[in-house]
């Protein structure tokens, strides 16, 4: 599965949180980061004009996707690749329809606090009261 997402969200490091690093948003803008799931290493890629920028390690079992580790490299941090990396996971994670999320990584964890139309992802998660 691949896709193509804006990068507008902060970069994830080993046990980060999401940041903003500093980038600018003009460089933001100008980035196409590519995220694919690669099943034979149990991980999510991120790629910036075909370059390893970042990934999102997981184990799965029939009903969970378990999230492990978040990874941006060094030249790429600051430039929206965790964010986007972990919406296009969690999206693929939707789109397959047959598992929960059980986010371990603390980067994946945090992105979800702040993005409430993933809750219902996440194993075990109480149903939202958000309102519109």
């Amino acid at each position: 599965m691949e896709r193509t997402e804006p990068s507008t969200a902060a970069p994830a490091d080993h046990d980060s949180t999401p940041t903003d690093h500093g980038s600018t948003p003009t460089e933001r803008e100008h980035m196409d980061i590519v995220v694919t799931d690669v099943p034979e290493q149990d991980r999510f890629e991120a790629r910036i004009e075909g370059d390893l920028a970042g990934y999102a390690e997981y184990m799965t079992t029939d009903v969970l996707i378990v999230f492990t580790h978040t990874e941006v490299l060094p030249n790429f941090e600051g430039k929206g690749v965790g964010g986007a990396l972990v919406r296009a996971a969690l999206d693929a994670v939707r789109e397959g329809g047959k598992r929960k999320v059980l986010p371990l990584c603390p980067f994946v964890k945090a992105w979800i606090g702040k993005h409430a139309e993933y809750f219902d992802l996440v194993y075990d998660a109480p149903p939202t009261t958000v309102k519109d």
